[in-house]
């Protein structure tokens, strides 16, 4: 069953709908999620941080969980191709092992469906006219490169931004650097949304600063 809700410590919250394409209702759905164990901890710290990735693969969100799990991982939300929204553990009860050191314990994490840039470029053209036929069939006309997001994407990831920020307070501060995060920099983080790649310690370039730059502006415009 799905939900225009994301449940925060044991309350339903329902989402706040973004501006992008303000007449889809965002739809959260719980069939899969992560249990206590190896990449999966009791959460003991405040949530500060939302950190935004991408999947690498445009492989469907079952797929990723299944992945994840595989890797003794796990992630607070994956947004599907469809822009389906999957909550896999309530983050203020749980700690999903995505980032790694610190950034774990203070933050919650999405997982966007996108094959980023680690194809090859004849992939990338193929899924190019795919994504642009898709972006057609649904209504939506942008420019499609190998790391575009579905407006539909984010519409929702801008739309859990809200609503998860609103309810715990969160700093709406987004990074937009175009580098990684010096360690004084890391050290004196003050929360608010960031990149993967603002703190990889494996060069990682997720989820691209497009994206980054896109949802400073949509949280301004909301503001």
């Amino acid at each position: 069953m799905t939900r225009q809700s994301v449940l925060l410590g044991g309350v339903e919250v329902p989402i706040i709908v973004s501006q992008v394409l303000p007449g889809l209702p965002v739809k959260v759905e719980r069939k899969l999620q992560f249990a206590r164990g190896p990449g999966v901890s009791r959460r003991t710290r405040v949530i500060d941080t939302l950190v935004m990735h991408w999947t690498g693969a445009e492989n469907p969100a079952t797929t990723v969980f299944q992945t994840l799990t595989e890797r003794t991982l796990g992630v607070e939300f994956i947004v599907d191709r469809d822009a389906l929204v999957w909550q896999c553990c309530d983050p203020l009860i749980l700690n999903a092992h995505d980032c790694g050191g610190t950034w774990d314990a203070r933050s919650a994490s999405f997982e966007i469906v996108n094959a980023g840039d680690s194809s090859s470029p004849q992939w990338r053209s193929a899924r190019n006219r795919e994504r642009e036929e898709e972006h057609w069939a649904w209504g939506t006309v942008s420019e499609v490169t190998s790391s575009s997001f579905f407006e539909e994407q984010v519409h929702v990831v801008v739309s859990l931004i809200l609503t998860i920020t609103k309810h715990l307070g969160i700093s709406r501060d987004v990074c937009t650097l175009a580098r990684k995060l010096d360690p004084y920099e890391q050290a004196n983080w003050q929360g608010g949304i960031v990149g993967h790649m603002h703190f990889s310690k494996k060069g990682k370039r997720d989820p691209g600063l497009p994206l980054m730059q896109r949802i400073a502006a949509e949280l301004e415009a909301a503001a």
